[in-house]
């Protein structure tokens, strides 16, 4: 029956058309994609499903860049690390070297010249290392503290205690004789004549003259004079007292000006006497004679207490410095000073100091110590043990040590062992600190009994540790004693490397504005899609190179050179192999997911692409 309204044969051949070319634009859709599921509707399960590992296999593409990123990363820094260990290689021969004990002055000079080529190398190598604008290592601390704090922090200039060519820290004013009949020419008087009543002046100018005033100042012919002042005019060699007790302490009463002048190869073996040094103190306690402008050169020292190399307690001590060894087989000993010492200014030393309790790289004790520095170690077997004194009873300011400290007994500080009473501001230690406990990285214990007792703008960058498992350590102060409190104000410490609080004890300890300069080299990369722990490695990347800065002006003959370099190549062994293991991860983790991305693909594929045959099929029956 033919219809007027409905044609439907019309309406069969257009929904047969229809469906046709839904089909064919399917087919081709498919073939043109390459995807059978282009559309949720196409199979919405699946279709959720491969969205899904289409963001994972992004989100992992995106990780293997970042490992690949952070193996760069690495690499850099363990190639610039592999620069450094030849350098300090090449350093270490050189100390080697000087070592033997067939070299001269200008041998030795020139050995010390490259040793300080290779230093600064090192130095500019591990603050420059960066990579994609990032500073890897850190830079040199005098920049870092500067960015940190302005110039405030830990002898922000490091030329205000540099040693000028005098050897000295300050330059000296070359003496001249005024010729006024108030100077006197040791050479000129007559050694058995008393003259602790004439105030004069008194000019030493030979190795001759030192003997003179040394048998005038121990027959009490000049002792007994507040006002006398001895002038050196000329460097004096005392190797002729090598053997035996050496040289006889010199009663000492007065000021000795050494004049910027040199007294070398002091030798004194007195080890059971008391107030051994150069000079022996003529004042009674609580008064105070004067020494300045002195150098003492390869001193080998050796008494029982209250040693020093320049004088055994009761002095004033200015721009002084020492190199050499000194032995207390008792109590109270420093390179410069026994004990006792009202203060200690614009003085350095450098060498091995050694006793029982109260030893000091400077002093065994001191009231007040200011622009001064010791690279020499300190070895002890008893309490109160300092990188710069043993006991400090008012402050210390504008100083530093880098030296090894090492004690079998307690209160062990890098720079003070016990601070009584006291304040330390502008300083920094970075050396070695060992004890049995109350051990601190600046202070190692802190008597705050009386009052409170405060640390400002300084740092510890090296390492403290107790002999005791359960032993009380801290990166700036071990312990304390009473009941006042312990200020800490703007100072910093490596995290990296101390891993302890800031004091060991819990309890009256106030700190503000203290940084773990070690915190801004914390790198964590992204090496998994998630945001856990698991999808992180994280790492460290501090390196500093501020302990082997101080190697060439120890001198590459110095006692300690080559235990130093050993320690710097171990520092950098260890950063090595901790750099390897963090390498090795990260391949690890490239292969893992590799491994992934090419099963995620696979899985994809089998859910979404097309089947060329099947969709090339239904293409053309539609």
């Amino acid at each position: 029956m033919v219809s007027i309204n409905t044609n439907l044969q019309s309406l069969i051949v257009q929904k047969n058309l229809t469906k046709s070319t839904n089909a064919l634009d399917k087919a081709i859709e498919r073939l043109t994609t390459g995807y059978k599921i282009n559309h949720a509707s196409d199979n919405a399960a699946n279709y959720s499903i491969t969205r899904n590992m289409s963001s994972q296999l992004s989100s992992y593409l995106q990780a293997e860049e970042n490992t690949s990123m952070g193996l760069d990363l690495i690499q850099t820094q363990s190639s610039t690390l592999d620069t450094i260990q030849n350098l300090t290689t090449r350093l270490r021969a050189l100390a080697e070297q000087a070592h033997n004990g067939t070299y001269g002055a200008q041998s030795l000079q020139a050995i010390n010249q490259e040793a300080g080529a290779i230093v600064d190398e090192i130095c500019r190598i591990t603050g420059n290392t960066e990579y994609n604008g990032i500073d890897l290592m850190g830079s040199t601390m005098q920049d870092t503290f500067k960015d940190s704090y302005g110039e405030t922090i830990g002898l922000d200039e490091y030329e205000d205690i540099s040693i000028k060519s005098n050897g000295l820290i300050n330059e000296v004013e070359e003496f001249v004789d005024p010729n006024n009949g108030f100077v006197l020419k040791i050479s000129n008087v007559d050694e058995n004549i008393n003259l602790n009543s004439v105030g004069a002046t008194f000019i030493i100018s030979s190795a001759e003259d030192f003997k003179k005033f040394s048998y005038m100042m121990n027959n009490g012919h000049l002792c007994n004079n507040d006002h006398h002042k001895f002038v050196l005019t000329n460097d004096i060699d005392l190797s002729e007292y090598s053997d035996g007790e050496g040289f006889a302490p010199i009663n000492f009463k007065g000021t000795f000006d050494g004049n910027g002048h040199t007294i070398s190869n002091l030798y004194i073996n007195r080890p059971d006497e008391d107030n051994v040094g150069l000079f022996r103190s003529a004042v009674n306690e609580g008064e105070s004679g004067t020494i300045k402008n002195l150098r003492l050169e390869n001193v080998n020292i050796t008494g029982d207490s209250y040693v020093g190399a320049v004088c055994d307690r009761n002095v004033k001590i200015e721009n002084v410095a020492v190199t050499g060894e000194v032995k207390a087989n008792g109590d109270y000993a420093g390179m410069i000073a026994g004990g006792d010492c009202s203060e200690i200014t614009n003085s350095y030393s450098k060498g091995k100091v050694e006793g029982a309790n109260n030893i000091g790289g400077l002093s065994g004790q001191c009231k007040r110590m200011e622009n001064c520095f010791s690279t020499a170690d300190v070895i002890a077997s008893g309490d109160n043990i300092g990188g710069l004194t043993g006991v400090c009873d008012v402050k210390i300011e504008n100083c530093y040590s880098v030296g090894n400290v090492k004690s079998d007994g307690d209160c062990v500080g890098g720079i003070c062992g016990l601070l009584s009473r006291g304040s330390i501001g502008n300083v920094y230690s970075t050396g070695n600190i060992s004890g049995v406990t109350n051990v601190g990285g600046l202070i190692g214990c802190s008597d705050i009994s009386i009052r409170n007792a405060s640390i400002e703008y300084s740092y510890f960058l090296g390492d403290v540790s107790s002999t005791l498992s359960d032993g009380v350590v801290g990166s700036f102060v071990g312990s304390y004693l009473g009941g006042k409190t312990v200020r800490i104000n703007t100072c910093i410490y490596n995290g990296s490397s101390a891993g302890i609080n800031a004091v060991g004890m819990d309890g009256n300890v106030n700190i503000n504005d203290c940084t773990d300069i070690s915190a801004s080299y914390n790198r964590v990369i992204q090496v998994g899609i998630s945001g856990s722990d698991d999808s992180q490695l994280s790492f460290n990347t501090f390196f500093s190179g501020l302990d082997i800065k101080y190697i060439s002006e120890m001198g590459m003959e110095s006692y300690g050179s080559l235990e130093r370099i050993d320690r710097f190549m171990n520092k950098v062994n260890n950063m090595q192999t901790k750099l390897g293991a963090i390498e090795n991860r990260l391949m690890s983790n490239l292969e893992s997911i590799s491994v992934n991305i090419e099963n995620l693909t696979s899985s994809r594929s089998t859910l979404q692409d097309a089947d060329v045959a099947k969709e090339s099929s239904n293409f053309i029956k539609s």
